[in-house]
């Protein structure tokens, strides 16, 4: 009878595909395999998981850029000769010439612009002595400081550091190196009087008796020279180019193409013995000849930034006061400046880039432009912007778009709207997966 429930219980199993042999081999297998799969399967789990949540830090490599300011400019590049009222000094004395005040510098009817030594080493020692009148003058503007009393004020006196070192650096940067000696002078005054005022102590009169003496040597073996004097005033030039009365100054916007073309075939001649010259207008004049094609923007009456290669990345605002057509495809445009300098007052033939457009906008990369696409009430919009990184949380802004090449775009922002660029954000130029309201790491 029980082998009979036996027997039952078997085909019962049987029945069911369940074979007691088969039962205890089995199931180790089976739940070591079941093991293997889930571990996987946490595994990949948790991996996807740090990629969601750190994605951007190690797997995507999310990249920003601070949005600042730029301003690209469309430039129409080309040659041009300036033009100036000018009156050569003629004079018949014979020697070695030393200017007596600078390139630029204004000079009234009568002064004396130079001097004529007789020879080399007097003119040498004449240099010396004007030298040794810089260094007289400083020492003594420490004396008078010195006598003085100070202002009690010592940031004032570190404002005037930093002012002079920044003007300083400005002027080394801007390659005008021939204004750089008298900003070196302010600086070093500067410098010293803080000194003082924060209680330094400075003994000056030894260091004067000193530069005086070899102040009075050297003046009097630098005698005997002739003074030239002007008669004109206006801007004082201590070199002449040779091409002073080249061109019709009254005329110039009369100027065509063959004219301009002339005028820039020339040599530029510098005369070392001449007397140097005097310009005696305030206005001069740029005139070169530019493409049809490329005067799209440039205007009669309006200003641009002139930028001439031997200023050294220095603009010049001028004016436009003809655009004269010619049969060829060219068109003469002459502007005019008052502006006046030790570097601009021996302008002469130059390449010039004219800013023909002027664009300002943030500056950022074009992969980090999007499309924003949005449904409301059955009808999809598409917002352009940029992600930006906004501590831990992404989000979208919006940009107008008012320049672009292959590598940048300029964008700005609606003044008064809100969710637009703004200077200083962190715009993510690769990443992916973004969106707004993101929390990354």
């Amino acid at each position: 009878m029980e082998k009979s429930d036996d027997n039952k219980k078997a085909v019962k199993k049987i029945k069911f595909g369940i074979r007691t042999d088969i039962d205890f081999k089995f199931v180790p297998k089976a739940k070591a395999v079941f093991s293997i799969i889930l571990i996987f399967t946490v595994l990949v789990f948790s991996v996807h998981q740090v990629f969601v949540l750190f994605g951007n830090e190690k797997g995507e490599e999310m990249q920003t850029q601070t949005a600042n300011l730029q301003t690209i400019y469309r430039n129409i590049n080309t040659r041009g000769f300036v033009l100036r009222k000018e009156h050569v000094i003629s004079g018949s004395a014979s020697g070695m010439v030393v200017p007596q005040v600078e390139n630029g510098s204004k000079v009234a009817f009568g002064d004396t612009v130079a001097r004529v030594y007789k020879n080399e080493q007097v003119a040498r020692n004449a240099m010396e002595a004007k030298t040794l009148e810089r260094e007289i003058e400083y020492y003594e503007s420490i004396a008078s400081t010195l006598s003085g009393s100070l202002l009690a004020d010592i940031n004032l006196y570190e404002s005037n550091v930093l002012n002079s070192l920044i003007e300083t650096k400005d002027c080394i940067d801007s390659g005008a190196l021939k204004d750089l000696t008298p900003l070196l002078q302010d600086l070093r005054l500067d410098i010293t009087k803080k000194l003082i005022a924060v209680g330094g102590k400075i003994d000056v009169s030894e260091k004067i008796n000193e530069l005086y003496a070899q102040y009075n040597s050297l003046t009097a073996s630098a005698s005997g020279y002739t003074s030239i004097t002007t008669s004109y005033a206006g801007f004082f030039v201590n070199e002449t180019d040779s091409l002073e009365s080249l061109a019709d100054y009254e005329n110039a916007a009369s100027l065509l193409y063959d004219d301009v073309e002339e005028l820039l075939s020339r040599d530029v001649v510098y005369k070392s013995e001449a007397l140097g010259k005097v310009i005696t207008e305030f206005t001069w004049y740029l005139v070169c000849n530019v493409e049809d094609s490329q005067l799209d923007g440039i205007k009669v009456g309006n200003k641009y930034k002139i930028g001439f290669s031997e200023l050294s990345g220095k603009d010049i605002k001028m004016k436009v006061i003809a655009i004269n057509q010619n049969d060829n495809g060219y068109a003469t445009v002459i502007f005019e400046s008052n502006e006046m300098s030790n570097d601009i007052a021996t302008l002469r033939i130059s390449d010039i880039k004219i800013r023909a457009e002027e664009y300002t906008g943030y500056g950022i990369s074009i992969n980090a432009v999007r499309t924003l696409k949005e449904e409301k009430d059955g009808v999809e919009t598409s917002t352009v912007g940029v992600y930006v990184k906004l501590g831990s949380v992404i989000r979208f802004r919006k940009i107008d778009i008012v320049y672009s090449d292959d590598n940048i775009i300029l964008a700005y922002s609606k003044p008064g709207e809100s969710g637009y660029i703004e200077r200083y954000d962190e715009v993510i130029t690769e990443g992916t997966d973004l969106y707004d309201g993101k929390i990354v790491a």
